[in-house]
């Protein structure tokens, strides 16, 4: 998406200037490069994740040294919003592997 900058402090975190055109660039929702791992969840339950609940989420971290990250949604979440919003949170920790617990 191209749109004229009248001045350049009006610049999101996400745009660069190109003289007088800004270049906006959109953020990957692409979930491809980190890992959802559903099987103790499907073991524990026979079925795979789905609906609305609070869902608990494993962060595994990429560093030996680092403890991995548990979490649970603040709210109930449809399984496909949950699951976006642990993709986001193991992009910001830099670990390419979610587990989703029972």
């Amino acid at each position: 998406m191209l749109e004229l900058a009248d001045q350049p402090n009006e610049l999101t975190p996400w745009s660069r200037p190109l003289g007088k055109v800004v270049i906006f660039e959109a953020i990957s929702t692409n979930m491809s490069d980190v890992r959802i791992d559903t099987s103790r969840w499907e073991r524990e339950y026979g079925k795979k994740p789905r609906g609305r609940r609070y869902w608990r989420f494993r962060i595994i971290s990429p560093s030996i040294s680092a403890k991995d990250y548990e979490f649970r949604t603040e709210i109930p979440l449809m399984f496909p919003r949950a699951r976006r919003a642990a993709v986001e949170r193991a992009r910001q920790r830099g670990s390419d592997q979610v587990v989703v617990l029972p």
